[in-house]
């Protein structure tokens, strides 16, 4: 079972080109790391990390009898329509499905990947599992780095997240992510092109490369719209007592009136907000609009309550569902 700092879920299995910051921490994963040199190719990414099948299998219910002196099981019973998603190799129960369930295997991804590069400037950077094998991805590289800002200090890395579901909670899906180099934080734009594609499972290799053109085209698309708004952001003005005094207010909502935990959950993000302005990787972008929204980005990253979950388990999970609402209603206000 997958662990990230002790806590179930989390990565299952990875191989990556990147050192992960947990690295070397108690109960994580082992992994391979690849030199950042073309090696990791999206079969060794699959053989590496996700070289398992799922299987469909019939669920079964003890049937309850009540006995003279106490409740007793007796035989089992099917329950109809509904089918478990199991990781034929352990025999790991992923999720409760519908019998109509069509499985993706681990091995599209590979397949979508290698279509990708025949497309685009392409290279993977990471592959594995997620939340003990429920969730699979694969990471590539767009293009050469962005530059922005004066002296082209500012650095954006595009990526495409290539994932799918075997709990039935994520269908195949292909979109584009960002990292700000600076911080490694990770933010997604919901622009007018499309960041989300949903892709259909085909054996049909044609298929697949039109699916995989078009995913590089909207990936593209969407990295042109999303620079011209990086380069207003930065050429507006947006101070700190801007920052302050509107954004923090409202992204950290009215204060409770009462003593207790609601006012403590309320000063943490408060506080969290501003302290995130504060960082010194905010220093080159500092008094622009695009500074503030980064800080807000770096909050919802690295400081933002993860609900019980560990910050990795969080973190990727706001990077799968492009889950970033303070970072989006940022963009908004700091227009205003």
């Amino acid at each position: 079972m997958g662990e990230y700092n002790g806590v179930k879920g989390g990565v299952s299995s990875i191989v990556t080109t990147f050192r992960p910051w947990w690295q070397g921490l108690p109960n994580t994963v082992e992994f391979d790391q690849y030199e950042d040199d073309g090696s990791l190719t999206p079969r060794v990414a699959y053989e590496k990390a996700l070289n398992w099948q799922v299987e469909l299998r019939d669920i079964y219910i003890p049937i309850k009898t009540k006995g003279p002196y106490e409740v007793q099981w007796s035989d089992w019973k099917l329950v109809e329509g509904k089918k478990a998603t199991v990781k034929a190799d352990d025999d790991t129960v992923l999720g409760v499905v519908s019998d109509s369930y069509g499985i993706t295997q681990n091995m599209v991804l590979c397949e979508f990947a290698e279509a990708l590069k025949t497309y685009g400037d392409v290279q993977i950077t990471s592959a594995g599992s997620l939340f003990d094998y429920k969730q699979v991805w694969m990471l590539a590289k767009l293009g050469a780095d962005r530059h922005f800002a004066d002296g082209g200090d500012e650095t954006i890395q595009q990526y495409l997240l290539v994932a799918t579901g075997h709990d039935g909670t994520l269908a195949l899906t292909a979109r584009p992510t960002n990292v700000r180099v600076e911080c490694m934080n990770t933010f997604a734009w919901a622009l007018q092109s499309k960041s989300l594609v949903v892709l259909r499972h085909t054996a049909n290799v044609d298929d697949r490369l039109a699916a995989a053109r078009q995913v590089i085209k909207d990936a593209y698309d969407h990295q042109d719209e999303m620079d011209a708004e990086i380069s207003l952001l930065l050429e507006t003005h947006y101070g700190r007592r801007q920052y302050v005094d509107r954004l923090v207010p409202a992204l950290a909502g009215e204060r409770p009136e009462s003593e207790g935990r609601a006012l403590t959950m309320w000063e943490r993000r408060r506080d969290g907000l501003i302290a995130a302005y504060e960082r010194p990787d905010q220093a080159n972008i500092v008094g622009t609009a695009w500074g503030a929204v980064m800080a807000v980005n770096s909050y919802e990253n690295w400081s933002a309550q993860s609900r019980g979950s560990d910050r990795a388990t969080y973190q990727a999970r706001k990077a799968l569902r492009e889950d970033f609402p303070l970072t989006q209603q940022a963009r908004q206000l700091v227009r205003v």
